[in-house]
């Protein structure tokens, strides 16, 4: 299979190390759907930056984005973009509950 652009999730990422996962099938899954794809976005809440929980590691590739929050730290966020990965931080709606207590 190859893919024009895939989004990945990711329990932990690194500058060093890369994007991490408890799993080391997940990763092994990752590592290949990156390698087939022809634009590479990992989708991170700014909590994960810096965390190296696992020991599952997928390398980041220059020319991969990260799309995270803006709460992300920016010496972090400079690490990850002058080893050629593009970061974009956005703001978050905040959550709204419904009448009946779900998404509204």
């Amino acid at each position: 299979m190859t893919f024009e652009r895939v989004f990945l999730g990711t329990d932990g990422i690194s500058p060093e190390l890369g994007i991490c996962e408890a799993d080391l099938r997940q990763t092994r899954l990752k590592e290949l759907m990156a390698r087939r794809a022809d634009h590479v976005y990992v989708l991170a809440h700014a909590a994960k930056l810096g965390r190296r929980l696992f020991h599952a590691w997928t390398a980041l590739r220059e020319g991969w984005t990260l799309i995270t929050d803006d709460t992300a730290d920016p010496t972090v966020l400079g690490e990850l973009r002058a080893r050629g990965v593009t970061t974009v931080t956005t703001t978050p709606e905040p959550a709204t509950v419904g009448p009946r207590g779900g998404d509204g």
